[in-house]
């Protein structure tokens, strides 16, 4: 967790790294995500941290209950269909970053 908080988290937005801006986090309450080393790295990113408790997720991170499961299914589908469309430049790996 503290590598994903090093090298992924706190690098994703140049803003807030050149600001020095606030962020807000909502972890799950699992023990090792409550450990005062990984407090201590989100601390450092000017980052404040709560935990929810077992159960409380639908009621905190509704978009991940109600609105992402539908949103990552539409992008898959997506993705697919662009895939069978160009199939055979998909299978001659004729595919570039921009197309994927």
């Amino acid at each position: 967790m503290k590598d994903w908080v090093k090298k992924q988290y706190a690098t994703s937005f140049i803003y807030f790294i050149r600001e020095n801006e606030p962020r807000f986090l909502s972890l799950d309450a699992f023990a090792p995500q409550m450990t005062k080393s990984l407090r201590d790295e989100f601390k450092k990113l000017n980052c404040t941290i709560s935990y929810i408790l077992g159960g409380y997720t639908g009621f905190v991170q509704v978009l991940d209950v109600g609105l992402n499961k539908e949103l990552k299914a539409l992008v898959t589908q997506k993705a697919f269909n662009y895939t069978d469309k160009y199939y055979n430049r998909y299978e001659a790996s004729d595919f570039i970053v921009a197309d994927q």
